[in-house]
């Protein structure tokens, strides 16, 4: 067995008969979250290989779901140019594991590290591949969300057939019209140097974005390095939504030649989807016209590709030590850890294996080796430090050069505060004049009220001072008390004369 390939806590399956018809081999792969082994199929003879999840992440529900997720929907998918699931089970010791197709070759990722810049021909024949193998997913419903040189396998040609290419791991795979999802809406899930701009912000996706990582690959494959890259995750993912890629000529003047090739690699690195092509087959038909005008002829000969100085190689590449290749591992980000998958520690026959890593989300972001280009899976939507680059202070830089952004990075625009707050201030404004009115209506209510009340006292009080004069007439006494009457209030002596008068009279 390869040395540091096992762990003494993990199940010994050597010599193990899984399913009563799968017997392991030996071991050929491993890594943080499984362990591969080639295995023969006990009926028929089959090579196959079979991954096993680690003892101490079968226990965990969320990293066992993801990876019977991923056996299902690669066993979904049934096409030539996509590692196929053969079955599905659990070993005694109660770890689950995963048969698929036994595979003799390498991933993409080796061959650029080991070769360097793939021969333009040979790249847009890796390219088609991948096209229809995603358009097999695709017509499932199955978007990959996470395709990259490390998930891209170079079976080995023979005597039979020709190179061919296998799409791998599909543990991140969204499926579209699914009920359960395991990952929360508005999650972001992938590797930042592949992301499409729309899988950066955090929005719902379609089958576009995987044609942009289709881009990026051919990119990288045909130059030997992405794109568009940054010092830590957030700002790679900030560069593929606000930044766009920089053309082939521009990294490799040769392909100044290749006018075609370079149109249909910036078509499928558009920044708004609408302007990338409609469909997987739709992107292998561009780059198989592309490569029909550049390329003379277009298939894997010499011809113009010598001409330019990309000469097949003679002799075998020499072997690459395990840190020349680009190791790019999966990130989950969520509950204060990070863990890493997809992050294979042996490259050899077997297919899918990754590993797993607990950590912090600065212990991947600060790394300060370039060749880990981890994918990630942020639960709480997008990271703080996702902020789009500070335009210079002499020049007005648009905020997006995608006309579908919908800033979920950084902080709201004030014109979006005042749209969102404007229903709250007309409210309160229609509030304010009602209380106004209100208490108007109360006063003048209360004004009339007052007044009523005093027209009635006085009426009491002249008929009171009516009844006091009648009963002075029956006493004997002539006209009304004057103190009685306001308006005689003057008229006491005329008063009193009369009085006297009549008493005189009388005597």
């Amino acid at each position: 067995m390869p040395p540091g390939l096992g762990s003494g806590d993990e199940e010994h399956l050597l010599g193990v008969v899984l399913g009563d018809r799968y017997r392991i081999e030996h071991q050929i792969g491993a890594g943080g979250m499984g362990l591969v082994y080639k295995a023969v199929h006990l009926l028929i003879g089959r090579n196959l290989a079979i991954k096993v999840l680690r003892r101490r992440y079968s226990q965990k529900p969320e990293v066992a779901k993801r990876f019977a997720q991923e056996a299902r929907i690669a066993s979904s998918v049934k096409h030539t140019n996509v590692v196929d699931i053969i079955d599905y089970g659990t070993t005694p010791g109660g770890s689950p594991y995963c048969v698929m197709e036994f595979l003799d070759g390498r991933s993409l990722a080796r061959e650029i590290a080991q070769s360097g810049p793939v021969a333009p021909a040979r790249a847009i024949g890796i390219a088609c591949d991948m096209a229809r193998g995603l358009a097999a997913a695709h017509r499932a419903g199955v978007i990959h969300r996470d395709l990259k040189p490390d998930n891209v396998f170079l079976v080995a040609p023979s005597q039979e057939a020709a190179e061919q290419v296998k799409l791998l791991d599909f543990g991140i795979a969204q499926v579209v019209r699914r009920k359960v999802r395991l990952t929360a809406v508005g999650s972001i899930v992938g590797t930042p140097e592949y992301m499409s701009p729309e899988q950066a912000r955090g929005d719902d996706l379609d089958a576009r974005s995987d044609l942009y990582a289709l881009g990026i690959v051919l990119f990288e494959a045909l130059t030997g390095r992405v794109p568009l890259s940054a010092d830590s995750p957030g700002g790679t993912m900030s560069k593929q939504v606000f930044e766009h890629a920089p053309r082939l000529r521009e990294v490799d003047p040769r392909f100044a030649d290749f006018p075609s090739l370079e149109a249909a690699v910036a078509k499928l690195l558009a920044k708004n989807r609408d302007e990338r092509p409609s469909s997987a087959l739709e992107a292998a038909h561009l780059i198989q016209t592309a490569a029909a005008n550049d390329l003379e002829p277009a298939t894997d000969q010499p011809g113009h590709a010598a001409q330019a100085g990309w000469a097949q190689p003679q002799a075998p590449a020499p072997a690459v030590s395990e840190q020349d290749i680009v190791r790019r591992a999966t990130i989950m980000i969520g509950s204060g850890s990070v863990a890493r998958a997809h992050d294979t520690e042996l490259d050899g026959p077997a297919t899918g294996s990754f590993s797993a890593k607990p950590g912090k989300i600065e212990d991947a972001a600060e790394t300060k080796d370039p060749r880990k280009r981890p994918s990630i899976i942020i639960r709480d939507g997008v990271p703080s430090r996702v902020a789009p680059p500070r335009p210079a202070p002499a020049t007005a830089v648009s905020r997006t050069p995608t006309p579908e952004s919908t800033q979920p990075l950084g902080k709201p625009s004030r014109r979006g505060l005042q749209s969102r707050h404007l229903p709250l201030v007309m409210v309160a404004l229609g509030a304010a004049i009602f209380a106004a009115l209100v208490t108007i209506g109360f006063m003048r209510w209360l004004q009339r009220r007052e007044a009523r009340g005093s027209g009635v006292t006085g009426s009491i009080h002249g008929l009171r001072s009516y009844e006091s004069s009648r009963a002075l007439a029956r006493a004997g006494r002539v006209g009304p008390d004057p103190t009685s009457n306001p308006a005689n209030t003057h008229a006491g002596p005329p008063v009193e004369g009369r009085t006297r008068g009549s008493e005189h009279t009388s005597r």
